[in-house]
């Protein structure tokens, strides 16, 4: 019976080690909107060419060039998320 009970202890002990941890992660309490503006110097005009948006669960969506694309300048502004 003693082996038995140490067995099911060790198994237990196994499983519950193999199953990841219950992490707790923080969700962020902004997004981060990215606006891209023109910054060459021969080009048709000055003006907003891209705005992407990462949202609260860190999703991207947006249009246009992306942050750090050649000729551009990034904005960085912030949003509450709901």
């Amino acid at each position: 019976m003693r082996k038995r009970s140490t067995s099911l202890i060790t198994i237990t002990a196994i499983i519950l080690a193999l199953f990841p941890g219950g992490q707790l992660r923080s969700s962020p309490t902004e997004s981060t909107v990215y606006t891209q503006w023109y910054d060459c110097i021969i080009g048709p005009y000055p003006g907003i060419t891209g705005r992407w948006v990462r949202d609260c669960h860190n999703n991207w969506y947006g249009w246009g060039d992306q942050p750090g694309a050649s000729c551009t300048f990034t904005v960085e502004s912030e949003e509450e998320c709901q």
